[in-house]
């Protein structure tokens, strides 16, 4: 039997500060979440047993589906037996799996050779750095395929028992490809890959820099925006960071892979993000994916791109799903704005209003009168107007649910509706549009178009207005 062994690290502690990157800074904060993540330990030995078995001649069917199932989805479904599922998301474990990365390595992974240095900054359990070890060439042997991987395979991830996995998985992947080692014993799995480490990925340490490709499934976490940040400020999801990082600092020519909440793709809040990728990179191909998968209530898309050299570029991609050949938008007879009124945060100051708020609207009917009342001095907005929930999801029966306001006092509109005000004023646009925004073809599209859970202004605005509605 092959002895494996492994040590722990210095991570391994009881309880440990946490990293948080913030554009190549490391910075320290409070980490409560170590005891749980441990919990993650008794599936290392598992992997480790597994690893064993798979090294003895012949292999069983049992061992062969054994080691078949701790290279597909099983690391996944582990996660979620041993970590409690608030702090699996804490701690932003959630694997990416072996079909989601064949997905999203579809178009790069021919362009693997001996020569490529891969590097994923927040490498969870491996998943990507798997799938790209199955196209990469092997050397005479397992020992020197074994060297040959760890030179050129980089990786990070915050939680050590993550990166052990990793090894341990990218080891098998090596005897999965039919190659064994000469010698009884394998070495410390943590003298393995000794590029593979716990730590932020974000580090200005020289490693993106030296990465012909990128792959990526970073913490979709909210984190304030760094310092010096050109297209935010104040809370900003993390999975944007990672990727303005990563560009800044890669070289040229570099081949970059990620997996991304579809709100960087569609959202209004990160036009500026998208326009500082596209003016940096040569985007091949961006691809709605949909829900990450059952555990993760979050819509994703697949990015891949090229790193280019510094200067202006004059090419051009799109993000989001056209309108098709429907000349006509809602826009042209709508303006579309979110609702003024932070409920929460307003003072409650002012003039009593008439209040539109989310929960207090039926959908689909026209109220003259409202019976939320609110003080409020801010901007309200005329009746008529169509008020339509923010948030929806993709699947859902309806995805712009909405509701009539015909009423002849002005109203204070909370933010969690989108509002809007017929350009010609009148009630019988309003109503049109209630019957553009029930139809099939419009959820339809919604869904294509827009995958996060928040309805935005600039999608509502680009809608078709079905030629039958004119």
């Amino acid at each position: 039997m092959w002895m494996l062994s492994a040590t722990r690290g210095c991570a391994g502690v009881a309880v440990l500060p946490r990293f948080s990157c913030h554009a190549g800074r490391v910075v320290l904060v409070d980490w409560s979440i170590r005891p749980q993540v441990e919990a993650f330990e008794p599936y290392l030995v598992d992997l480790r047993r597994t690893l064993g078995e798979s090294l003895v001649e012949p292999l069983t069917p049992a061992s062969r589906e054994r080691l078949a199932a701790a290279l597909d989805g099983q690391a996944r479904e582990e996660i979620h037996r041993l970590v409690p599922s608030e702090q699996v998301r804490s701690a932003g474990a959630f694997f990416t799996g072996s079909s989601l990365a064949r997905r999203a390595l579809a178009g790069a992974a021919s362009t693997l050779s001996e020569d490529s240095v891969i590097l994923d900054p927040a490498c969870g359990v491996g998943d990507l750095l798997i799938e790209c070890a199955r196209h990469l060439p092997v050397a005479t042997g397992f020992e020197r395929t074994l060297r040959l991987w760890g030179s050129r395979i980089i990786g990070y991830d915050l939680h050590d028992e993550f990166v052990r996995a990793a090894k341990i998985r990218l080891v098998m992947t090596l005897v999965a490809r039919g190659i064994r080692p000469r010698s009884p014993v394998l070495p410390c799995i943590t003298d393995l890959f000794p590029h593979l480490r716990t730590g932020c990925g974000m580090r200005d340490d020289g490693a993106i820099a030296k990465a012909s490709h990128i792959v990526m499934n970073p913490p979709y976490t909210a984190m304030h925006a760094p310092p010096g940040c050109k297209w935010a400020s104040g809370s900003v999801n993390s999975a944007a960071v990672f990727v303005e990082t990563c560009l800044r600092q890669a070289k040229s020519g570099a081949r970059v892979v990620a997996i991304l909440p579809d709100v960087l793709r569609c959202g209004t809040r990160y036009q500026k993000w998208r326009d500082i990728v596209q003016a940096r990179t040569w985007i091949n191909s961006v691809r709605v994916y949909g829900r990450f998968d059952r555990w993760a209530d979050v819509d994703v898309f697949l990015l891949d791109l090229i790193v280019r050299s510094t200067g202006r570029s004059t090419y051009r991609t799109s993000w989001s799903i056209p309108s098709g050949t429907h000349s006509a938008t809602v826009g042209d007879y709508f303006d579309v704005c979110v609702g003024p009124v932070v409920d929460y945060r307003d003072p409650h100051r002012g003039p009593w209003r008439e209040f539109a708020f989310s929960r207090g609207l039926p959908a689909w009917k026209v109220l003259r009168s409202l019976p939320g009342r609110r003080r409020f001095a801010g901007r309200t907005i005329l009746p008529p107007f169509v008020a339509v929930r923010r948030t929806s999801r993709p699947g859902d029966k309806h995805r712009a649910i909405a509701t009539v306001i015909a009423g002849t006092r002005p109203v204070a509109v909370e933010n969690h509706l989108l509002v809007l005000v017929p350009k010609k004023r009148t009630l019988g646009f309003c109503l049109r549009l209630v019957r553009v925004l029930q139809r099939h073809e419009t959820t339809s599209w919604l869904d294509r178009s827009i995958r996060c859970r928040h309805l935005t202004v600039s999608a509502l605005g680009r809608l078709p207005w079905w030629s039958d509605e004119l």
